[in-house]
């Protein structure tokens, strides 16, 4: 068959190569330069401080790989063809640019002196880049989001929020390459990047990059790269060496383990809900042909992506590992140290705490806290966005916007941006009791209180909704919890009525599947956008 010249885009990468149709069949580039997984037109590279990274392969070992950025060769961007066909360049930190500009990826050749081939990248982006993960609430679609319609057309406002979409692919060995979910491999927001319900983009990563692409003014151009698959456990997305990891992450100290104070008091109680949880989790799966199993995530479309420099990443999983906090509290906070020292990135991470749901997930929310422990972890509360009339399941609630808005709160006020802005509702500092008048003071930490108010939870019935106190208190005597009444004092604390015949040890707050009331810093409810709920929380009492 005749040589020809071809440049193929496939699967998240480019070749540019002469081949025999023979060829076609193997599994590395033919007499050409392969770029790596999602570097592709349209990509946004990272920004300084990180500098930003291509890869990739070529059948030349030995030959020079140089770059150009808009027709000007990069001097300290090259590098040579490694023994088993490998290239990384990084590039010198260049400043947040949208551009457009145009990279070309050039092979010299060397070592059999043929004519020189060559990849280009256009409208490409310099900017920041993140990684969303995690189970089906992550991998949920805009388009099943409340006011899609409106959320997508409104897409074409941002061109410089640019979009990619990783394969559902599984491996039991490490890969080097994966394709993309979307028939694009990079797109910029506008309608036509949107497929349907479950498809892609990921509703919660989307809002979460045009809220922030928005807190920036819109001078900062944002990638997201999705990478969920829903039903999934923690352990699909943990590498071998993060299950192998016996201190939790550096979390706990490894010969004390079981003694560990917290551990056991979540495993105490976390046995009293272990039993039905894992009973309709056995359900599910015996209902799916083919469950990833612990590692085939992370081999097959977390590993490919280690070269991407990242400048955080959001997790949006958990229900699938409820019925066994105790085993969360340790592998979650072990996955996010070693994705860190897999992709050797800093990798701020941040969580959204799980929605209220019919299921109790009350205990698997305090196991996610747990990687509070590291550093440079924040969350999103979602308490008060339960759905329990969503068409996908209550499970599923729509309210991705919001839970897009407190992620990138999040984000702006951490150590990317240093933002001085609320980056969490209320916090709780501690409560105490006042013997004389039968009533606990809840406080709550200084900067997180402000304009502090209740508020219906969009779960609640219109009927309940603050009627019915969030707040419970436990008796020492009876050994049972029991709600108490509550008023907000000046806009900063919680005063509870302690029942009467009670001697309280504990105070919990929302501590339940579908809270009805919520206490909130700034204005409104949870449709509101101006306030965000309290974390869920219990805590001793001072006498």
């Amino acid at each position: 068959m005749e040589l020809a010249s071809i440049l193929l885009t496939a699967s998240g990468y480019r070749i540019l190569t002469l081949c025999i149709a023979l060829t076609a069949f193997t599994t590395t580039p033919c007499l050409g330069i392969e770029l790596g997984s999602f570097l592709a037109d349209n990509v946004v590279l990272a920004r300084e401080p990180l500098e930003a990274r291509l890869w990739g392969w070529s059948d030349e070992v030995g030959e020079t790989i140089s770059v150009s950025i808009d027709g000007e060769e990069i001097g300290e961007a090259s590098t040579t063809v490694q023994d088993d066909g490998a290239w990384v360049i990084n590039l010198p930190p260049r400043e947040a640019s949208a551009g457009p500009h145009t990279l070309t990826i050039l092979g010299s050749r060397s070592t059999t002196g043929t004519s020189a081939s060559a990849v280009t990248l256009k409208n490409v982006a310099f900017g920041d880049v993140f990684l969303c993960s995690g189970q089906s609430n992550m991998e949920f679609a805009v388009a099943g989001a409340f006011n899609s319609d409106a959320e997508i057309a409104d897409s074409i406002n941002y061109p410089n929020l640019r979009l990619a979409n990783v394969n559902k692919t599984i491996a039991d060995d490490p890969q080097d390459r994966v394709g993309s979910k979307s028939p694009y491999v990079w797109a910029v927001s506008a309608p036509d990047a949107f497929g349907a319900s479950w498809q892609w983009p990921s509703a919660a990563c989307y809002f979460f990059g045009r809220d922030l692409y928005r807190m920036l003014d819109e001078k900062v151009p944002i990638g997201l790269v999705s990478a969920p698959w829903g039903g999934q456990s923690v352990t699909a997305f943990s590498s071998p060496d993060a299950m192998s990891d016996s201190t939790c992450g550096g979390t706990i100290d490894s010969t004390d383990i079981y003694a560990n104070k917290y551990h056991m008091e979540l495993e105490n109680i976390g046995a009293k809900m272990k039993g039905a949880v894992e009973e309709s989790t056995a359900m599910f799966r015996r209902q799916r042909r083919r469950l990833p199993e612990t590692s085939q995530l992370w081999n097959a479309m977390i590993h490919p992506l280690l070269n991407a420099r990242f400048a955080a990443a959001l997790w949006y999983q958990g229900e699938s590992d409820a019925g066994d906090p105790t085993f969360y509290a340790c592998h979650f906070p072990a996955m996010i140290v070693d994705w860190r020292r897999k992709f050797d990135l800093r990798l701020p991470f941040y969580f959204v705490q799980l929605a209220a749901h019919t299921t109790d997930f009350s205990l698997i929310r305090e196991a996610q806290m747990a990687a509070l422990k590291l550093d440079d972890v924040s969350y999103a509360v979602a308490i008060d966005i339960g759905d329990p009339t969503s068409p996908w399941g209550a499970i599923h609630p729509r309210r991705k916007q919001e839970v897009g808005r407190r992620l990138a709160l999040a984000v702006l006020g951490g150590p990317l941006y240093g933002r001085d802005v609320i980056t969490s509702g209320p916090l709780v500092r501690g409560a105490i009791v006042n013997k004389e008048t039968s009533s606990i003071i809840v406080t709550f930490v200084p900067g997180t209180e402000c304009h502090l108010h209740a508020n219906g939870t969009a779960a609640c019935d219109e009927n309940e909704c603050c009627n019915t106190s969030p707040f419970e208190v436990h008796s020492s005597t009876k050994g049972n919890w029991t709600r108490a009444d509550f008023t907000v004092l000046g806009n900063r604390r919680v005063l509870l009525s302690v029942p009467e015949g009670i001697i309280p040890s504990e105070v919990r707050y929302d501590w339940e599947g579908y809270p009805q009331c919520a206490i909130y810093n700034g204005v409104g409810g949870p449709d509101d956008h101006h306030g965000i709920a309290a974390t869920p929380f219990h805590i001793a009492v001072v006498h």
